[in-house]
């Protein structure tokens, strides 16, 4: 009887798991050209009026790589020539501009 209800139990637990895993696998089988695109896309740092007041005065992380620029100019650079406070900068192998060595910090 144990065993039953035991069974029952973990199957009630798991099930949801299985179906939300299918979900999540079918969303990252989905290319990324088949998703609908906005028609006038803005990039965030190009409205940086909108979230100004939200980050000021806070630290700031950014997740960025070499291909987050603003008008010819890297993204981190920007943001810190207007004041903002980045703490942490998280970047891939060979840096958030792109130009370090593999392994290099």
């Amino acid at each position: 009887m144990f065993y039953t209800r035991l069974l029952f139990f973990l199957c009630f637990l798991l099930l949801p798991a299985e179906i939300r895993a299918q979900k999540a696998a079918s969303f990252w089988r989905t290319r990324l050209d088949s998703l609908p695109q906005p028609e006038n896309y803005i990039p965030g740092s190009f409205i940086f009026s909108e979230y100004d007041s939200i980050i000021r005065n806070k630290k700031i992380a950014l997740v960025v790589n070499h291909t987050a620029e603003f008008r010819g100019k890297h993204l981190v650079d920007t943001l810190l020539a207007r004041g903002v406070n980045i703490r942490k900068i998280f970047a891939p192998e060979h840096g958030f501009r792109g130009t370090a060595e593999a392994g290099e910090a």
